[in-house]
């Protein structure tokens, strides 16, 4: 009996330290995944597809760059080159700045992950979920210079701007944001085109 008030003190206490201090915990969570997703760009040397995405991001000009995926080189659609032209251009042409844009685009699918999630079933329950998407097969994509991140990060931002939107919190802003996510998607990759399934299905 003991053992198990002390586990339950213990979860109460934690709970309610995610609870009084959601924008530090976040924090916390995002630099250990920052430094984390990082330290694998960097050990990890580029396989075939992301020389694919180095080279045609180091083409000399962006109507290059419009060309060579005209001629068919790489399938996808140019927003993830130009991201990681961008990326090249601050931070030089190595791993970690390649990688960069899919780094930050599955931070932005944790960041979406947790706010649907903790508005539902509280801070906690959104830690878990989070946790689990860092776990899973998923997060080899953070630190892989493709557009799948970009893809996933727009899957949970348009969820959450759908659900502003039904429930009435800020409408325009949030059928803006519906609007950008979905089309982000489309130009980061043609699969992104499955993303309007599920919100079909839910109007």
């Amino acid at each position: 009996m003991r053992s198990e008030s002390y586990w339950t003190r213990l979860v109460e206490t934690a709970t309610r330290f995610l609870e009084d201090r959601k924008v530090l915990c976040f924090c916390i969570f995002s630099l250990f995944y920052i430094l984390g997703a990082c330290g694998e760009a960097c050990s990890k040397p580029f396989w075939f597809d992301e020389i694919i995405s180095w080279h045609i991001a180091k083409l000399p000009n962006s109507s290059d760059i419009w060309n060579a995926l005209k001629e068919g080189i790489d399938g996808n659609p140019p927003l993830s080159y130009f991201l990681i032209r961008g990326s090249h251009w601050v931070f030089g042409t190595g791993e970690l700045a390649t990688r960069l844009p899919s780094i930050i685009g599955f931070w932005l699918a944790l960041f979406f992950l947790f706010l649907i999630i903790k508005k539902r079933f509280g801070t906690s329950i959104a830690y878990i979920a989070i946790l689990y998407l860092c776990l899973s097969a998923s997060y080899s994509y953070a630190f892989e210079a493709r557009p799948y991140a970009l893809v996933l990060a727009c899957s949970c931002a348009s969820l959450f701007c759908w659900e502003l939107a039904i429930e009435g919190h800020f409408r325009r802003l949030a059928l803006i944001g519906l609007a950008l996510s979905l089309g982000v998607g489309l130009f980061s990759h043609f699969y992104a085109t499955l993303l309007f399934a599920p919100l079909m299905a839910g109007e």
